[in-house]
Order: C-alpha cells, then sequence, then structure tokens
C-alpha cells in the first residue's frame, strides 16, 4: 500500500503544476478511478474534469499535449472526462456514481 501511495502522491505532484495552466474560476479537478483508490499497478489514469462551457475550448486543447507528456513521464494513458458547469444537471447520476468512490481533489 506504501508503494501505491507513494506513487498516487508522485503522480498528484506531478499533476498539481500541469493543472495550473487550466485552472480558472469555477473550474475542479478530481484524480479518479484505480490511482485515486490505490490499486496496485493501474493501467491508467482518470481525471475529472468540471469546468465552465467557456472554458472547454481551451482544455481541450491543453489536454492532447498534457496527455502526450503523461504517458512520457508515466507510460500510462490519462482519460479525462471533461463536464462542463452546463451539464451538471444531466450528468448527475454519473457524478453520484463517481463521488461514492474514492476521489482526490487535485
Amino acid at each position: 500500500m506504501a508503494k501505491n501511495r507513494s506513487f498516487q502522491e508522485y503522480i498528484i505532484r506531478w499533476l498539481t503544476p500541469q493543472l495550473c495552466c487550466i485552472k480558472t474560476k469555477g473550474l475542479g479537478v478530481w484524480l479518479i478511478g484505480s490511482i485515486a483508490s490505490g490499486k496496485a499497478n493501474p493501467n491508467d489514469c482518470d481525471l475529472l474534469v468540471i469546468a465552465p462551457l467557456s472554458e472547454l475550448v481551451s482544455i481541450n486543447e491543453y489536454t492532447d499535449l498534457l496527455r502526450k507528456h503523461f504517458r512520457s513521464e508515466f507510460e500510462l494513458p490519462l482519460h479525462l472526462t471533461i463536464i462542463s458547469t452546463e451539464e451538471l444537471e444531466d450528468c448527475k447520476e454519473f457524478l453520484s456514481k463517481v463521488f461514492q468512490r474514492k476521489t482526490i481533489e487535485i
């Protein structure tokens, strides 16, 4: 478990400054999935991003580069689920399932 936690912490330390480029008012980013839950030998890294609709174009442009850098650093694919704040009501069931599990806000 300690090894998994250090890997998890390393990913969080690496992601935090990378995500500052897309941090805007109203933006939330959570580490979800296997890495958030501390699973040994994860197959990928999952992030949930919630942002205003007006920010989605710039976020999508940046995340292509972020995925490449992440894969280079960790040899894992980075999967982002990006939801606009305007879509929150429509995604309520999905978000409820996500937040019933272990998540880490970044």
